[in-house]
Formats: C-alpha cells, sequence, structure tokens
C-alpha cells in the first residue's frame, strides 16, 4: 500500500513493507515534524529535507525514539490489559509481585548465567558475569514503578494498537 500524499511542498509517502510502516517525508517546507509523534508505529524513517541540519536531527531522532519506547510501553501494558490474569494457574499473562520474583531469582541463583556460559564462547564468559552483576545492579537502582514510562497514559496510542 502506498499513499502519497502532497503536505506543502512536500511529499508524504506512507507504506507497509512486510506488515512494518514505512514513511518518507521529502522536499518538506515545515517546521513542524509532528507527523512523527503522530505514527508511532513507524519502523522505517526517511527524511532528506533542507531544514534536517546536523544540530535538528539529534532531536527529532530523541523526540521520535521517545515516542515509540511509549508506544512499545503501550503494546505491552494493553496486552497485560487484555490477556493478564492474577492467578499463575489461569491462562493469560501473569507478572509476578516483587516477593514471587525475589523467590525465583533466589531460587534459581545464578543457573542461567551458567547455561548461557557454556553457549559462548570461552573469551566470552567474563561478559556474561559482567552483564549478570551490572542487571543485578541496575535492577535494585531502578525499581518496578520508578521509571518515567510506567507512568504513561496509554489512551492516546489505543486507537493505533491492535491487541488480537
Amino acid at each position: 500500500m502506498v499513499r502519497p500524499r502532497h503536505d506543502h511542498v512536500g511529499v508524504r509517502r506512507e507504506r507497509l513493507v512486510d506488515g512494518q510502516a514505512h514513511l518518507t517525508l521529502t522536499g518538506w517546507d515545515r517546521d513542524d515534524y509532528s507527523v512523527l509523534q503522530a505514527r508511532p508505529q513507524t519502523v522505517v524513517l526517511q527524511m532528506a529535507n533542507a531544514d534536517v541540519t546536523d544540530e535538528k536531527a539529534p532531536q527529532l531522532i530523541a523526540e521520535t525514539l521517545k515516542v515509540q519506547k511509549e508506544f512499545n510501553w503501550c503494546v505491552d501494558r494493553l496486552t497485560y490489559e487484555k490477556y493478564g490474569t492474577k492467578d499463575p494457574s489461569k491462562p493469560g499473562v501473569y507478572w509476578m509481585t516483587p516477593q514471587e520474583a525475589s523467590a525465583m531469582t533466589n531460587a534459581v541463583g545464578n543457573a542461567s548465567t551458567q547455561y548461557v556460559k557454556t553457549k559462548v564462547p570461552a573469551d566470552a564468559r567474563a561478559w556474561v558475569d559482567t552483564f549478570a552483576k551490572e542487571s543485578r545492579e541496575l535492577s535494585k537502582q531502578n525499581p518496578a514503578g520508578s521509571s518515567w514510562i510506567e507512568k504513561i497514559d496509554c489512551s492516546k496510542y489505543a486507537s493505533k494498537i491492535q491487541i488480537k
């Protein structure tokens, strides 16, 4: 599906390629790129515009990535709202309580780290230990509920997200 659209002087083309949204903005004569925020499902973005300078590109990228992170979070959130369960014996997506997660982590110990080490070259095994150590420290520094993204109102994306 290709939908070229002439916005002012420029062309905005949207299409699906293998089920992924592609957006092309060329010859855009606007300072406003809010069209990027309105299309968080965009996977590939192509732009060729005079005002997208080396100074402006990082700002556009940061804004677009923030929206993409919000969109991804909301897909997970809305999936849980549809398929979530509070009873782990029932079908559906179950999120452990912090106490359950702690008990499981203690029960598993370092078994997953040891398993991964059997699958990587010997010179990469130290990196597995480093990753495990850093991830434990980061999890303590950033407990569930402490991230800005967990406070996002997903209703603004609900019309763009289809959970089957």
